[in-house]
């Protein structure tokens, strides 16, 4: 069995090779009949792999090395928290009795830019804060009209978000690819090739960008028609779906 332990990883083969971020903590139990001590460390994606077999000496000194890594990233955690509650504080002062819109862009990059409360906080993957509460529906939807106010799109810097980790980042990204999803429906993909103008009271005139002889006049009082012919046909759909 090969050891290799200090305190930025642990590396016990054929059992595990780690470093310490990416586990959440460990224990040790008797090996009962087997004889030895039993190790098991929990990750923080939820598996947890068990070493049989060990001698004193190796279990202590795990836990020696792991007390060290916990001791020396304490102040870096404590910061992170500082900037996480430092920008989560001003988001909801801009949040409050206002909508998002009435910030120019130059305001939103100041108040997110600086100070202790950076914006860095939303575009990284934090998997020390996956078990971050869950942030209000109402704040998610603000943040993310931020973000796009500041043209910041998941496609361009949010990475895609753990499904299984609930910091910021990945809170933000998953509210975000699901508003997005929700924006996209199946009739806006197949509809969207209409030009539609209204010309009247319940009347619409539906045009093919591409052939502008082909147009339809749909009628959405009682009953609703087209003069296509042909009842709920893709016009009438082009329509009521805009």
């Amino acid at each position: 069995m090969k050891v290799k332990i200090n305190d930025q990883f642990i590396c016990i083969s054929p059992y595990i090779s780690a470093r310490w971020n990416q586990i959440a903590f460990i224990e040790s139990c008797d090996g009962g009949t087997e004889g030895g001590i039993t190790l098991k460390l929990h990750l923080i994606d939820g598996e947890t792999v068990s070493i049989p077999n060990l001698g004193q000496a190796i279990v202590d000194e795990v836990f020696q090395e792991h007390l060290l890594y916990l001791e020396s990233t304490a102040p870096q955690k404590n910061k992170e928290e500082e900037k996480i509650s430092s920008l989560l504080g001003a988001v909801q002062q801009m949040a409050k009795g206002c909508e998002v819109q009435v910030f120019s862009q130059k305001g939103l990059v100041s108040m997110l830019l600086g100070g202790a409360g950076s914006i860095n906080v939303l575009l990284q993957h934090s998997p020390e804060h996956k078990d971050h509460p869950d942030l209000p529906t109402d704040l998610l939807e603000r943040i993310a009209q931020m973000m796009r106010s500041l043209s910041i799109g998941p496609t361009s810097i949010l990475a895609k978000p753990e499904p299984h980790c609930n910091c910021l980042h990945c809170q933000i990204g998953r509210a975000t690819v699901e508003e997005e999803d929700a924006g996209v429906s199946d009739e806006d993909l197949t509809f969207r090739s209409w030009d539609i103008s209204q010309s009247g009271e319940k009347m619409y005139t539906v045009t093919d960008p591409l052939n502008p002889e082909e147009q339809f006049n749909v009628y959405l009082g009682t009953p609703i028609g087209c003069t296509c012919g042909q009842p709920y046909c893709e016009h009438v759909k082009a329509v009521l779906y805009t």
